[in-house]
């Protein structure tokens, strides 16, 4: 994955990065006090370049607890604990390294709830495989057990050329990190609340404003290649970004934690925007006019039972209210049984919109994707 999705290279290319660096760093601040949150850095190939930057905002003491700055693979071993076996076998420059920084940050580091870890080649004219390649590891306590820590990484691609630019651009990938997993908390503490709003979430330090009204619904545990596929034939469709809208209610399980949350939402924020909600059914979802959800076979096929609604709320009450607020559905066809479950070990047959029998008032809301144009029958609980 590169860089380039979250954090443009002419921003840690030119003049701009100060003024880049100290906006993140600001919101950082602003949001650690918020959550009144704590964390710490591991750093190797940014060199102490993202602790230098968060500690000019004044105040910063009270969240940033510090980092480590191990370079040699020796320092990662003594004040990390990262073990040699791993050193000899993955090298420095590997997920398994980060994830162990991060561990030995974490467990050393007691007052911190978040702790990011930073490892990779600056370069340049290092081997292709690594040249400009950076593994970072998000390290985060759980809320219910704050002796256990759940741990991250994602491998990333720089995109600069220059050795002080690809620094730059390691510690703001440091920093985004940082500020991801604090607005996620964030956002989840918001939706907690009674009769909250959605919260947005962008990879973008200034993109706090929904711009597309294309929602992608769904748990995403974990997001896979199908998810991507359709997202893009609805981009294309409709010419908006898709913003994929996860909700901490489920009809069926339990109220999704906040380590749980960051866990599920954190991967997607590498891709995609986020709209967290706590909005269980897609009549709590349609919390504005105009909204098109991009949705399975067997999703619109649960939406047009009138098992999904009780007493009190009709499936005809619920198709008036997407009626009323000019609700569309993109629909994609799915391999799925009888009664609608989907996966590689689900005994059905492909169900396209044509093939479903939904009310005719939910059928005119519509758009069915071909199964020309999309056939897949990967599913999230296949993967995990």
């Amino acid at each position: 994955m590169t860089i380039e999705s979250i954090i443009p290279a002419h921003l840690c290319e030119t003049a701009a990065w100060p003024d880049f660096i100290s906006s993140l760093c600001e919101e950082i601040r602003a949001l650690a006090e918020s959550e009144q949150s704590r964390f710490a850095f591991a750093e190797s190939c940014s060199s102490g370049l993202a602790a230098a930057s968060i500690g000019e905002i004044a105040g910063i003491s009270q969240y940033f607890c510090g980092s480590k700055v191990t370079y040699r693979d020796n320092t990662k071993h003594e004040w990390l604990a990262v073990t040699r076996d791993t050193l000899n076998r993955f090298t420095a420059v590997s997920e398994f390294t980060a994830d162990e920084m991060v561990a030995g940050l974490l467990t050393s580091t007691s007052e911190a709830d978040i702790g990011i870890a930073i490892t990779g080649h600056l370069g340049p004219d290092a081997p292709a495989e690594i040249d400009g390649h950076v593994f970072t590891a998000i390290g985060f306590r759980d809320e219910s057990n704050t002796d256990s820590f759940r741990v991250w990484t994602q491998e990333i691609r720089l995109n600069c050329k220059s050795r002080r630019d690809r620094q730059r651009e390691a510690a703001s990938l440091v920093l985004w990190c940082l500020r991801q997993v604090l607005l996620i908390k964030h956002a989840h503490r918001i939706v907690q609340l009674a009769d909250a709003a959605p919260v947005y979430i962008t990879s973008t330090p200034d993109g706090m404003e929904q711009p597309s009204d294309l929602l992608f619904p769904g748990a995403f545990n974990p997001i896979h290649d199908g998810h991507r596929e359709m997202a893009e034939i609805a981009s294309t469709l409709r010419g908006q970004e898709v913003v994929l809208e996860l909700s901490i209610e489920n009809v069926d399980k339990p109220t999704l934690s906040q380590t749980d949350c960051i866990c599920r939402v954190l991967p997607l924020l590498f891709e995609f925007p986020v709209l967290l909600t706590a909005a269980a059914t897609f009549v709590e979802k349609t919390y504005k006019e105009n909204i098109t959800f991009v949705v399975g076979a067997d999703t619109i096929a649960r939406i047009g039972e009138d098992r999904y609604y009780s007493d009190t709320l009709t499936i005809d009450d619920g198709i008036s209210l997407f009626s009323d607020k000019g609700i569309r559905f993109i629909v994609f066809g799915r391999e799925m049984s009888d009664s609608q479950n989907t996966g590689a070990d689900v005994k059905g047959q492909f169900h396209s919109l044509d093939s479903l029998d939904l009310p005719s008032t939910l059928a005119e809301m519509c758009h069915p994707i071909k199964e020309s144009g999309f056939h897949s029958n990967l599913s999230s609980r296949d993967l995990r």
